[in-house]
């Protein structure tokens, strides 16, 4: 499994994605799974998951994003210890 930890502003997330949608198609016939974790909820300090899926979900669209998207929150930020973005886990 290859989950990225990303964020729409994140400079480093944005050159990194399209790396990460060739090695989704290029590997999961064989088994890999590829989950991106957008961390804009508390990389941008926004309010709620509606503010962050109006920009998450223009952003998949527009780079073609083929793997799931879920959000991110506190908790999980503290679980994986994310204390930069991007981050690969």
């Amino acid at each position: 499994m290859l989950i990225d930890f990303w964020a729409t502003e994140c400079g480093g997330c944005r050159l990194e994605i399209p790396w990460f949608i060739d090695l989704d198609h290029a590997y999961k016939s064989q088994g890999l799974q590829t989950l991106g974790l957008s961390m804009d909820i508390p990389y941008e300090d926004l309010k709620s998951p509606a503010e962050a899926w109006a920009r998450v979900n223009p952003f998949v669209k527009e780079h073609h994003v083929s793997y799931p998207i879920l959000l991110a929150d506190d908790a999980v930020t503290k679980a994986y210890s994310i204390t930069a973005l991007p981050r690969l886990s």
